[in-house]
């Protein structure tokens, strides 16, 4: 028997299953790709989507939960937050672009599928982000801004610009590598948070104090990735930069600081958010 998507996302939240494990949301992930599972496409898209931590997802879904989104739109949000995601991962591992083979402990996509099929599915995801936006039961002037957020983070000053110095920079200056970070990872956890806010109407000062504590969190994320990938700090920094481990090590530390303070900022909202176990993950990585 057919069941609705809306239909599984109302019975997910009502069996609160949509959670920190994120069970109920895995789930209509793949629903919100929007195809059959007869397409061809069908075995790469989803491939392409397994095995994510979701923290993008999950940090929507709390911003979300504390506005009282109906359940349906916030998981087309999250969604089309978790299908942008995967397309630049997509991008990141091509051969003209990281070249890696392996992502998130399997074969990376072109390796899986080929490049030629890992390009139409990166073109997939990216649309279906923007049809999903589209989709949501919000004002005119709310769709809009979310469009336009979304649209300008995977734009030319958005993961587009940081993924090009991730490539073709080299730097000695830890500030300059953190404006890669934030480029390239913070705006789209900036997002995550601000974009359920909008959609539940948060005040503009909220809305942008979401937003910096998502770029924050994105920074954080990023420094802890240059700092344990594979346990060579050195080795991992010099592709990009020449800075001395302490000095990345101290950023860290500064940043986690930043991200308490605007907690403390948000007031009951931030208590919401600090107590979600996603939270202390990022803030403990």
């Amino acid at each position: 028997m057919y069941v609705s998507t809306n239909t599984r996302i109302a019975e997910a939240k009502q069996s609160n299953v949509i959670n920190e494990s994120g069970a109920g949301f895995e789930k209509l992930l793949y629903d919100l790709l929007g195809i059959s599972n007869c397409s061809p496409l069908y075995a790469p898209l989803s491939y392409s989507l397994q095995g994510g931590q979701r923290v993008r997802a999950k940090l929507c879904l709390v911003v979300a939960d504390y506005f009282d989104v109906l359940p349906a739109e916030s998981c087309k949000l999250a969604a089309a937050i978790e299908m942008l995601h995967s397309f630049s991962l997509i991008q990141d591992d091509l051969p003209c672009m990281d070249d890696d083979s392996m992502r998130r402990g399997r074969l990376s996509l072109h390796i899986a599928f080929g490049e030629s099929t890992a390009l139409l599915v990166a073109n997939c995801l990216f649309a279906r982000s923007f049809g999903l936006l589209s989709s949501l039961q919000a004002t005119s002037l709310s769709r809009t801004k979310l469009i336009d957020i979304l649209s300008h983070i995977s734009g030319a000053n958005g993961m587009s610009l940081g993924q090009w110095y991730d490539l073709e920079a080299k730097t000695n200056k830890l500030e300059s590598l953190i404006e890669y970070h934030r480029l390239k990872t913070g705006l789209l956890f900036g997002a995550s948070l601000q974009m359920p806010a909008i959609l539940g109407g948060a005040n503009p000062k909220q809305e942008a104090m979401l937003k910096k504590l998502g770029e924050i969190l994105g920074i954080i994320y990023q420094i802890h990735d240059d700092i344990s990938d594979y346990g060579k700090l050195n080795k991992e920094l010099n592709n990009i930069c020449n800075i001395p481990s302490r000095k990345v090590h101290s950023a860290l530390e500064k940043y986690r600081s930043h991200a308490q303070e605007h907690i403390c900022d948000l007031s009951e909202l931030g208590q919401v958010i600090s107590g979600q176990p996603i939270f202390n993950k990022l803030m403990q990585r």
